[in-house]
């Protein structure tokens, strides 16, 4: 454990930063899927209850969700008929523009590395990988089309796959064996911080609707 300096922290910390961050892009779409549905208009529609409908609790009302077509949702005053953020859209984005993208980039990586560390430092791959997820996130904000998501998701899955990776390297060159162990313990929690703070953001964030903005 000695040879934990300060700068050590200070670089693991950039990068326990980067992988939240990373982790946060990832799951933010689970989170916030019926808003952006809503706000690109993709995926299916169901029946939602109007929560600002006033009605007499003691009456017994039809359950909107229960209804399965707009026409029949539409004659009960207290529903109305909306996008759900469910379907195989909002599966496409949430599986495979995310995932395949990620598998083959990781493994791009893996056969390339040796070539790609000879000509790059670990380090400029890193900030690389983090700008591409942060900047595709930050794009989601102004997409106005369901395959502009489904880009920006692609090249979410390719920063993020060179994140774990080359930040391994990185704490590998930084730490000595004896304290790799808690270098990587302290890195690892990126994965739960960045999954917490999804809901952080993709609900309570969005809820408060922060100068009129919403999910984006």
């Amino acid at each position: 454990m000695g040879d934990i300096t300060v700068s050590k922290l200070y670089f693991l910390s950039l990068m326990t930063l980067s992988y939240i961050v990373g982790e946060l892009t990832h799951f933010l779409i689970n989170t916030t899927s019926r808003d952006v549905a809503r706000g690109v208009e993709f995926g299916e529609k169901s029946c939602f209850v109007n929560a600002s409908f006033a009605h007499d609790e003691d009456k017994e009302i039809f359950e909107c969700p229960e209804s399965k077509n707009e026409t029949h949702c539409e004659t009960e005053k207290h529903c109305y008929w909306e996008y759900s953020g469910l379907g195989i859209q909002y599966q496409v984005l949430a599986g495979p523009a995310f995932i395949l993208v990620f598998i083959f980039s990781a493994v791009f990586l893996a056969v390339l590395s040796d070539w790609l560390y000879d000509k790059l430092s670990r380090t400029i791959m890193l900030s690389v990988g983090t700008a591409t997820f942060s900047t595709a996130c930050l794009l989601m904000g102004l997409a106005s089309s369901y395959w502009q998501l489904v880009i920006l998701r692609m090249m979410i899955a390719a920063g993020l796959s060179v994140c774990r990776p080359v930040s391994g390297g990185l704490i590998a060159e930084l730490f000595s064996a004896s304290s790799r162990g808690v270098a990587n313990g302290i890195f690892s929690w990126g994965v739960y911080y960045g999954y917490g703070l999804a809901f952080v953001f993709g609900i309570y964030i969005t809820k408060a609707d922060v100068l009129g903005y919403g999910w984006r």
